[in-house]
């Protein structure tokens, strides 16, 4: 229980502190642009919630610790190491 809490405080800290900590940016993105904005705001937190449990099941059933080593489960060892070279890149050009 107390590795799902960490779990959800982390995508939680992850996505507020990326810039959602007013909730300006939720209110103009999905409230201004759209009478269903509500409705969209809904789907996709369902769709971060859904793939971020997915991921985690992933990682636990298969004892995975790292990042390096969930893309070596998912994809091939080429393909996996690429992937990782490339998050590094996009995170270090997004500081």
């Amino acid at each position: 229980m107390k590795n799902i809490f960490v779990f959800v405080l982390t995508i939680i800290g992850t996505i507020v502190g990326a810039g959602f900590a007013t909730g300006q940016e939720l209110y103009s993105f999905f409230i201004i642009k759209s009478s269903y904005g509500f409705v969209y705001f809904v789907i996709s937190d369902f769709i971060i919630i859904l793939t971020s449990y997915i991921i985690y099941l992933y990682s636990y059933k298969n004892k995975i610790n790292s990042q390096r080593e969930f893309l070596n489960y998912i994809y091939q060892k080429n393909t996996a190491v690429f992937f990782d070279i490339c998050s590094v890149f996009f995170l270090y050009i997004c500081t």
